[in-house]
């Protein structure tokens, strides 16, 4: 039987493939950074993780004959766990110094985005507010399956939009790469406060909470800095 694909699994789909680009983007930046180490701090993540590149291929190629749900919570699932088994390679090797350069890669890495959000979805001074700007959010950022319990709004207003998580969807595939909570939890966040800088330069973020720092749920805010540029 044939697979039924309606748009929300492409929505999916374009998630997975940015979430993989900023994984690219990130061992592009390690690599910089660290020169041939790199090289061979990678090699033995690619063996166990290997490498994959969903541009190259449509959704309906690489799940083939998967059940379509399993087959799309698989790629995340590669993405992730890869992802993690990268960061938590260079940080046990270079500490301090690895976990600064990965978070740097996140922001930069989600400012591009929220570029690329706002020039797409026409955002304008007419129609940038924070509501807006979460709302553009979950067209980027991969935050696990629709059918998950992940981001819920708490408040929302034109200068400033909450929402929480009462579990993390990413930490089954952190745990399997032996990442750090915090510092993959961090990463992240680093990539959304990016991503709203991206769209506006006076959009902050701020995380009041989370449950990698022990809280019961992890609490999120985009608010506008008092002189708006939008």
């Amino acid at each position: 039987m044939g697979l039924v694909l309606g748009p929300i699994h492409h929505w999916q789909f374009n998630k997975i493939k940015i979430a993989e680009a900023r994984e690219m983007a990130l061992t592009g930046v390690l690599k910089r950074e660290f020169g041939s180490d790199a090289g061979e701090i990678l090699q033995p993540v690619y063996m166990k993780f290997p490498q994959t590149d969903f541009t190259k291929a449509s959704l309906e190629e690489l799940i083939r004959e998967k059940a379509l749900h399993p087959g799309i919570v698989g790629l995340i699932n590669t993405i992730e766990t890869r992802e993690a088994a990268i960061i938590t390679a260079f940080v046990a090797e270079f500490g301090k110094k690895a976990v600064d350069v990965i978070n740097i890669s996140a922001s930069e890495h989600g400012m591009n985005y929220g570029k690329l959000a706002a020039r797409e979805k026409h955002l304008d001074s007419s129609t940038c507010t924070t509501v807006k700007v979460f709302e553009l959010l979950g067209d980027y950022h991969l935050d696990g399956m629709p059918c998950d319990r992940g981001t819920q709004v708490v408040t929302e207003s034109a200068e400033n939009t909450s929402w929480d998580h009462i579990e993390c969807v990413h930490k089954k595939n952190w745990d399997k790469a032996g990442a750090s909570f915090t510092i993959l939890c961090n990463y992240v966040n680093s990539w959304i406060a990016g991503f709203g800088k991206g769209i506006d330069p006076a959009i902050n973020y701020q995380l009041e909470r989370t449950i990698a720092g022990g809280s019961e749920d992890c609490l999120h805010k985009y608010e506008f800095e008092i002189i708006r540029e939008c």
